[in-house]
């Protein structure tokens, strides 16, 4: 299904699970060369990260973005698109991304020219795949989340393919559902791995991606 395209770029929602579709925005003038993968939070699909999308392709003409929808399940909040409930289950979550991330045509994804975006429980995830990944990530990019924080696998990582990786995390200082505290854990954690981690605090943000947030994601990810 085709939807209005940007300046850059065409959008795409494919609809091979009608309750799990894929957003995809493909540059139009030129050959995408990386792609950026946004990861919604609980509750979320991958059509709600359409308006962030668009406002990030402004700043990457020759960037493929994407963001897959999280399968339906029970949890504590109700059931809806969640990528896990429990721990155990965010191995079972990265590793059903990467076989996305693998068999689409029309991704062509190789870590090094690719950048996780994660807000919330997909921050969560983003910073999970990045840690777990036999090959380094071109970047890592979390809001509103704890991230690398409260699963114990991953703080036991030894971070063999992270050593370097740029981290950009911004965090809402109103966010009364990823704690601060957690939050900043959770960096530190990347950090001690030997991230390149940036933390970036909004003070008047709640949980959310606001729109200054947006703005510093947008001149942090061409470089990547």
């Amino acid at each position: 299904r085709e939807a209005e395209a940007t300046a850059d770029h065409s959008v795409s929602l494919y609809m091979a699970d009608p309750v799990r579709p894929l957003l995809v925005l493909n540059p139009l003038w030129q050959t995408p060369t990386a792609t950026v993968v946004l990861l919604h939070g609980l509750f979320q699909t991958g059509r709600m990260m359409e308006r962030l999308a668009r406002d990030l392709s402004r700043a990457l003409p020759h960037v493929r973005l994407l963001a897959p929808t999280a399968r339906t399940q029970v949890c504590a909040f109700g059931c809806g698109p969640a990528w896990f409930e429990q721990s155990e289950q965010v191995e079972e979550a990265r590793l059903e991304l990467i076989d996305l991330l693998s068999s689409e045509p029309h991704i062509n994804h190789h870590p090094a020219r690719t950048v996780l975006l994660g807000f919330s429980r997909g921050g969560a995830l983003a910073a999970w795949t990045a840690l777990r990944s036999s090959e380094a990530f071109a970047g890592l990019l979390l809001c509103g989340t704890t991230g690398a924080y409260g699963f114990p696998e991953m703080e036991d990582s030894d971070g063999r393919s992270v050593e370097g990786l740029n981290v950009l995390q911004l965090h809402g200082g109103r966010d009364n559902m990823a704690s601060l505290d957690l939050a900043q854990s959770g960096i530190e954690h990347l950090r001690r791995c030997g991230c390149l981690a940036h933390f970036s605090l909004h003070h008047d943000v709640g949980h959310t991606i606001s729109t200054a947030m947006v703005s510093e994601a947008r001149e942090w990810l061409p470089p990547r």
